[in-house]
C-alpha cells in the first residue's frame, strides 16, 4: 500500500494549523471575557452581542445550509423519479427565506 506523503503532511499541517488557530481563540476570549467582565454565556453564545450583520448572515446560512442540504440536492437531480425540476425547491427556499 502507497502512502501520498505530501497528502498526508498536508494534512497534518492543515490540523495543526486549526488546533493554533482554536488555542488562540480560546486565549483571546478568556481575556475580553476578563476585561469586558461578561458572562460566560454571553460570550460564547452571543458574542458578547458584538456580532455585526455581515457574521450574523453567515452564521444564520451556514445553520441552515447544511451537509443534508447540499447532498440532498445533488440526490434529487439524479434521481430519474425526480429530476431537475425537484433540485429548484431549494433554490426558491433559500430566496424564499433570504427576501421573505
Amino acid at each position: 500500500m502507497a502512502m501520498n506523503v505530501p497528502g498526508l503532511v498536508a494534512t497534518i499541517i492543515f490540523y495543526l494549523l486549526i488546533l493554533g488557530i482554536g488555542i488562540w481563540a480560546s486565549i483571546k476570549s478568556k481575556r475580553d471575557e476578563i476585561r469586558m467582565q461578561a458572562h460566560h454565556a454571553d460570550m460564547a453564545l452571543l458574542g458578547d452581542r458584538k456580532i455585526n450583520l455581515l457574521v450574523g448572515i453567515f452564521t444564520t446560512t451556514a445553520t441552515w445550509v447544511g451537509g443534508t442540504f447540499i447532498i440532498g440536492t445533488a440526490e434529487t437531480v439524479y434521481d430519474p423519479k425526480m429530476g431537475l425540476l425537484w433540485a429548484v425547491m431549494p433554490l426558491a427556499a433559500t430566496l424564499a427565506f433570504t427576501l421573505g
